[in-house]
C-alpha cells in the first residue's frame, strides 16, 4: 500500500496534470442561438469560449473535474498494471524532477489562464450543441474551422 502510495504522489498526478493540461479533444459544435464554437475537454467538453466577453472562457467545474478524474484512473491503471506485470517501477530523482517540472508549467499555465477575471465559472454547461467535427489536439496545435 506504501508503494502505491508512493506511485501515486511522484508518478501518476504528474502525469495526469501534464496529459490532461496537453492532451484535448476539441469538439467543433452548433449552439442553438448563438454561432458555431469550439467545446474543448475529454470525455466531457469542460471549456469553451465565453459569449458575453470577446476574451474569456466558460469554465464548467462539474465536468472539469470529471474529466480530471477520467485522467486520473486511466493514469492509475496503466502504472499499477506497468508495476504488478511488468517490471515494478522506481522513479530516479532526475525523472521525478522532470515530472514535477512539466507539470508545475502545466498548472502555472492554466492557473494564468483561469485567473482572467472576466473568465465565467459554471457548475454546469447549461447548453445543447449539435456536435459538427471532432479531433484531438496537443494544447499548442491550432484547430482550423
Amino acid at each position: 500500500m506504501k508503494q502505491i502510495g508512493k506511485l501515486i504522489l511522484t508518478l501518476v498526478l504528474p502525469l495526469t496534470i501534464i496529459f490532461f493540461g496537453t492532451i484535448i479533444k476539441w469538439r467543433y459544435v452548433h449552439i442553438d442561438d448563438l454561432p458555431n464554437d469550439f467545446l474543448l475537454g475529454f470525455p466531457l467538453p469542460f471549456i469553451c469560449n465565453s459569449w458575453g466577453s470577446s476574451m474569456s472562457l466558460q469554465i464548467f467545474i462539474e465536468e472539469f473535474l470529471f474529466d480530471f478524474l477520467i485522467y486520473f484512473i486511466l493514469n492509475l491503471t496503466i502504472v499499477l498494471l506497468f508495476d504488478k506485470y511488468v517490471k515494478s517501477i522506481i522513479v530516479g530523482k532526475v525523472f521525478k524532477f522532470v515530472l514535477f517540472g512539466f507539470s508545475t508549467l502545466t498548472l502555472m499555465f492554466y492557473g494564468l489562464i483561469f485567473l482572467n477575471h472576466d473568465n465565467r465559472f459554471k457548475i454546469k454547461s447549461d447548453f445543447m450543441y449539435k456536435e459538427i467535427r471532432s479531433g484531438y489536439k496537443f494544447i499548442w496545435q491550432e484547430v482550423k474551422t
